[in-house]
């Protein structure tokens, strides 16, 4: 019986440094999907604001456009192609600027989206590797306990903690 008590009380200390490298794990991982979902929102209302200009942009100089066309057009009842061009040249302007703007938009925000789909994936990476390296030191614990703790059993007594290990004394 005594060393089934033992074997029990090193697979829970392992089973209990296993539930706190999990628990670190779930918990960075949930901090960097948070951190990837902020810096989302971040980019989308930047790159929104920036096409929300372009098309302010454009409609908000397609009027005057049209309006210097028309006023220009017209001298002395007669229409006049180089008046109707300055008027069109104008609305022509805006539009190419507020579609640039709204080009520019949608490349920004494939880029940023793009990037953080790239710091989260580094992230998360990390993150399995630092929980794998975990546990494999609490495995390599493990392993170096148990001669310790199967000879002391042999001997009759009980095995005394590591340093740093929470490993209990055999009652």
């Amino acid at each position: 019986m005594l060393f089934g008590v033992n074997s029990t009380s090193a697979a829970i200390d392992l089973s209990k440094r296993d539930i706190q490298t999990c628990a670190a794990q779930s918990s960075d991982e949930f901090i960097i999907n948070r951190d990837q979902q902020s810096a989302n929102i971040e980019t989308n209302c930047a790159v929104d604001t920036q096409h929300l200009m372009g098309g302010k942009v454009i409609a908000g100089l397609e009027w005057p456009g049209g309006a210097a066309r028309t006023a220009l057009a017209y001298r002395n009842d007669k229409q006049t192609l180089a008046r109707r061009v300055t008027g069109s040249v104008i609305e022509l302007g805006s539009a190419t600027y507020g579609l640039t703007q709204q080009y520019s938009s949608i490349q920004n925000r494939a880029e940023g989206q793009q990037l953080l789909l790239n710091r989260a994936a580094e992230g998360l990476i990390a993150n399995q590797t630092k929980a794998a390296q975990d546990q494999v030191a609490d495995q390599d614990i493990y392993f170096r306990q148990q001669p310790r703790r199967i000879g002391c059993m042999r001997k009759g007594r009980s095995p005394r903690p590591m340093p740093g290990q929470g490993m209990p004394p055999l009652a």
